[in-house]
């Protein structure tokens, strides 16, 4: 079965809580647990993980917390989900720069896979957190 992991489920609510919510002043990942019922030490793994790749601005201290880097609509769900998973890959051939399996070669579906494994790419690429969080921008989000 193809699902998202724990940790994408998060970053996406958490993302998604920063775009709707966010902008004005620094949500804490404490926040964010708290209002989604989320395990605080992994959704706290998550956002600092969103900040080292650029994702999101942590704000230290009292008052601190995080911050969208860029504009909703500028962050695919295919980036996030590289960010936090890596390349996306549905099978061993589904990518051409990927390892190759034992029948690859005459294989009945490699080329629908691939096809396939396309087609959810583009929709990756064209999903942004805009369309995820009902499209709302957080003020001091910029492109």
């Amino acid at each position: 079965m193809l699902k998202f992991s724990r940790r994408i489920d998060y970053s996406l609510v958490a993302l998604a809580h920063l775009a709707r919510e966010g902008g004005l002043k620094p949500i804490s990942a404490k926040e964010i647990a708290r209002r989604y019922k989320l395990p605080r030490p992994l959704l706290a793994n998550v956002l600092k993980h969103l900040s080292h790749v650029g994702i999101v601005h942590s704000v230290r201290g009292v008052r601190g917390g995080y911050l969208l880097r860029r504009d909703p609509a500028s962050i695919s769900l295919g980036e996030l989900v590289e960010a936090i998973e890596g390349p996306v890959r549905l099978t061993l051939c589904a990518s051409p720069d990927g390892p190759s399996c034992l029948i690859e070669s005459n294989c009945p579906v490699r080329t629908p896979i691939r096809r396939f494994h396309e087609t959810i790419g583009e929709i990756l690429a064209h999903v942004t957190l805009a369309d995820l969080s009902g499209g709302r921008r957080p003020a001091s989000a910029s492109a």
